[in-house]
């Protein structure tokens, strides 16, 4: 018996036995069993094979040959960030054979799960525009109060970011828990919702892309242009200032049509359609 430990890097507790399926696992023909601590991860691996992994067949459908393939099984528990339980009692990660059942069952801890209770659309001075909590709030972002900002990304190129404003709030307890709410404090998040005109950052132009937008969370008492110039000493941007509401409205009608304008682009796809009696000519 050979015992490994190493330091935790991430909220869990476990304890779990499985065994090899002959294939990936470094412990062949042996068992591990795996013990998440307050602190430390300890890998426990057996001298002898005491749980063998699940044994199926089936045929090939490139020549009839009839293939066989081991599964690993796995018989513990796992507790993860505090809410998300696990339990193991059979063959893991089956894959194509549906006669092979995957033998896990996984709850989320309604006690301690947090249940979204509304999503605000807000106006720049953070009073309520609109409650989108049953709504797709992306319908209502162009009538959204916006703030349109002028930076320069890490290479001098001048981008503008249309910036809006959002809230949501959460509470404790789920389902029959829901009563517990009342002796939690409630989390509530106010953030920025950011939309670039260009891709940002070192990755733009590369095969990954750079960024096109995301949120950032305000911090108490911030205003908009302040946690934007904060976003920027933090990004490598240069602030250079926020546009007019008459300027501000043209450069976003601006945006708009370059985006509609995209997005039959997109779907056009370089073919050429036309329409002759009953027939349709496509042209690449």
């Amino acid at each position: 018996m050979t015992i490994k430990r190493e330091p935790k890097t991430w909220d869990c507790y476990a304890l779990y036995v499985e065994s090899s399926d002959y294939e990936d696992c470094y412990f062949e023909n042996k068992n591990q069993i795996t013990l998440y601590g307050w602190k430390n991860i300890y890998y426990i691996k057996t001298d002898k094979e005491y749980i063998k992994p699940k044994k199926a067949t089936r045929k090939s459908s490139y020549n009839g040959e009839i293939i066989t393939e081991h599964f690993q099984r796995k018989y513990g528990f796992s507790l993860s960030e505090g809410n998300f339980f696990q339990l193991f009692y059979g063959a893991q990660e089956t894959g194509w054979d549906e006669k092979v059942k995957e033998r896990r069952k996984s709850w989320f801890l309604p006690w301690k799960m947090w249940k979204h209770r509304y999503h605000h659309l807000l106006n720049l001075d953070g009073t309520l525009f609109m409650d989108v909590t049953k709504l797709n709030g992306w319908e209502y972002k162009n009538e959204q109060p916006k703030n349109i900002y002028l930076f320069n990304d890490f290479d001098g190129e001048e981008i503008y970011a249309t910036v809006t404003m959002e809230e949501r709030m959460w509470t404790r307890g789920d389902g029959l828990f829901q009563w517990l709410k009342y002796f939690y404090n409630k989390k509530v998040s106010t953030d920025l919702d950011l939309e670039f005109s260009s891709e940002i950052g070192r990755r733009k132009g590369s095969w990954k892309g750079g960024t096109v937008g995301h949120g950032i969370e305000l911090k108490p008492n911030e205003t908009p242009t302040e946690a934007f110039k904060r976003y920027c000493n933090e990004n490598e941007l240069q602030y250079i200032g926020k546009l007019d509401d008459i300027e501000a409205q043209k450069w976003y009608q601006l945006m708009l049509n370059e985006k509609e304008r995209r997005y039959q682009e997109s779907k056009q796809r370089d073919t050429n359609v036309e329409v002759k009696g009953d027939l349709v000519w496509c042209t690449l």
